[in-house]
């Protein structure tokens, strides 16, 4: 039980993990609508091969995307990647 108590306290709940966690709350729908800009309910197949690694590579490069959206989005994402988070804890 303490061990579990430490994880919650240290690593799920650290400072920086919740400053990612609200940094990602403001970005995620807008990056899963450009990231997949169809109806998944329809069209499943890609988000089956939706990994943490292939989503990263994917917004990895939207910082210089000629799409000002995108680009604003990749922008945030580096912050998040560089950890220069916008919430402080």
């Amino acid at each position: 039980m303490n061990a579990r108590f430490y994880m919650y306290t240290n690593v799920y709940y650290h400072r920086t993990t919740r400053g990612i966690d609200l940094h990602l709350k403001e970005i995620f729908r807008d990056t899963m609508r450009i990231a997949f800009p169809f109806d998944l309910r329809k069209e499943l197949h890609p988000y089956l091969h939706l990994t943490e690694w292939t989503l990263l590579e994917e917004v990895g490069r939207w910082h210089d995307a000629e799409d000002a959206d995108r680009r604003a989005l990749g922008a945030e994402w580096r912050h998040i990647l560089d950890r220069k988070l916008k919430w402080r804890m």
